[in-house]
């Protein structure tokens, strides 16, 4: 060794897919582990605090290269220059006070009509929404070593692969996109589906790849199955230009709500059923009611389960015996959705996809209860936008923050509380907003109990 003062040595430590840790050769590990001893031994020398290794991931977008202490000390680090420039926007934005609808200063763009996606996404994570559209930034996925996010696997990254991860990949929501767009059967896409992905150098090769085909295939066999006859055949279904108007702003939307047949709305979800996946086709409904003049629609929703046999199922209606009754509840929904809309706009409001619906059935005196909480907790795992705005709050004094005027002013909502109402009796500014998207829908559509069907014992059994 020839080095007097440094001596930098890189080897790799990272998947080159999924930035995943590997484990480092034995020789580093050797050199490391006699480094360490001889910098413990001189401690309280000149070279003691130096630090020994320096992690860098192997993709320039990793958030990890965010994250001050990584590779500077004091400030993030990263190749890419936008995820830079969105960083710093999203730090600076945690210091700023929500600026009121009236104020002289300078508003968001929201001067183009939103589009369906941006409505759901208000609805359902406002947050992602306020970073993604608005500030037109994105925040990378931080370290964390929270419990509440599973295993899954997204994306097509299949190195350590486990077939329960795969379960969560792409792959089912592909094949579920071949089933929309295909005017064969259902049984005939998934056999050429089948028959394609594990020569398409995807997935693992030999019986492990099979074995995960087989899975996936039983499991979205299963869900059409819950389906009513008529609506199995997914690929038949026509495309609904609907055009509305938002109430209060008078903005003019263009939506397409996609796959109906005879008024019949179906939406197959490979996603872990969440009370919040209903608020999608919901808003579909109350659209296409609105295009057809009150006309009788429905929405049928499957999702996925912990058991792949047990799929989540759903019919939803808008309350109404008359096309008048049914065009007065669809008001009432595009009303809610665009209060979410407006307020959204302005900042992202303590609206959470799990913990929102459990809040707003939250009849504890001091909520949140251990529910609220721990559904809290999932969203902070599941989504970077919420754990960036909300994950260094304490919960109590998250959930206990007093709503103001602006909150109503923001939601199109009338004040009916008196300012002189002690603080204690004030409402919270997460429940009224949880109340405002959850009261309307349980006032819009009927009470049923979440439906968890049993498929055929002959899918997806294991010997």
């Amino acid at each position: 060794m020839s080095a007097r003062e440094n001596l930098i040595i890189t080897c790799t430590g990272a998947d080159i897919s999924n930035n995943k840790e590997t484990p480092l050769a034995v020789a580093v590990l050797e050199l490391i582990e006699c480094a360490d001893v001889l910098l413990y031994e001189k401690q309280n020398g000149p070279y003691g605090s130096h630090r020994l290794l320096a992690h860098h991931p192997r993709q320039n977008f990793n958030s990890a290269t965010l994250t001050p202490g990584l590779v500077f000390t004091d400030h993030p680090f990263t190749f890419d220059q936008g995820a830079k420039e969105a960083h710093d926007i999203l730090q600076r934005s945690i210091d700023l006070e929500l600026v009121p609808t009236d104020a002289g200063t300078t508003k968001p763009n929201n001067d183009a009509a939103p589009t369906l996606k941006n409505l759901v996404q208000v609805i359902t994570n406002p947050a992602e929404f306020y970073v993604g559209t608005v500030l037109n930034a994105r925040i990378p996925r931080i370290p964390t070593k929270s419990d509440k996010r599973d295993s899954t696997i997204m994306g097509d990254g299949i190195l350590n692969l486990t077939i329960d991860g795969l379960s969560g990949s792409s792959e089912g929501r592909s094949l579920l996109n071949q089933l929309m767009a295909a005017d064969a059967t259902s049984e005939d896409v998934i056999a050429a589906w089948e028959n394609v992905r594990p020569a398409a150098g995807v997935l693992p090769p030999g019986k492990l790849g099979e074995l995960i085909v087989e899975e996936v295939r039983n499991e979205i066999k299963c869900m059409i199955e819950q389906l009513p006859e008529h609506l199995q055949f997914l690929g038949n279904g026509s495309d609904v230009d609907c055009s509305i108007t938002l109430p209060k702003s008078k903005t003019k939307c263009s939506m397409r709500i996609q796959n109906v047949k005879g008024g019949a709305i179906t939406r197959i979800r490979y996603k872990k059923f969440n009370e919040s996946l209903q608020l999608e086709p919901w808003l579909e409904l109350a659209i296409l009611t609105l295009e057809k003049q009150g006309e009788y629609c429905e929405a049928h929703l499957v999702t996925r389960t912990d058991n792949p046999k047990k799929p989540f199922y759903k019919k939803l209606i808008l309350l109404g015996n008359t096309p008048e009754e049914r065009m007065k509840h669809a008001h009432l929904v595009i009303e809610r959705v665009e209060g979410m809309y407006n307020a959204a706009l302005h900042g992202p409001p303590p609206y959470f996809e799990r913990a929102s619906f459990a809040l707003s059935t939250d009849n504890s005196k001091v909520p949140p209860n251990a529910l609220t909480r721990s559904k809290f907790e999932t969203d902070l795992a599941y989504s970077e936008e919420n754990a960036f705005f909300f994950g260094d709050r304490a919960v109590d004094d998250l959930f206990g923050e007093i709503a103001t005027k602006n909150d109503y002013k923001l939601l199109h909502r009338k004040q009916e509380i008196p300012d002189d109402t002690l603080d204690q009796d004030k409402p919270k500014r997460a429940k009224l907003y949880a109340e405002h998207v959850w009261n309307a829908f349980t006032e819009t559509t009927p009470l049923t109990k979440t439906e968890v069907a049993d498929s055929f014992s002959a899918f997806g059994d294991a010997e």
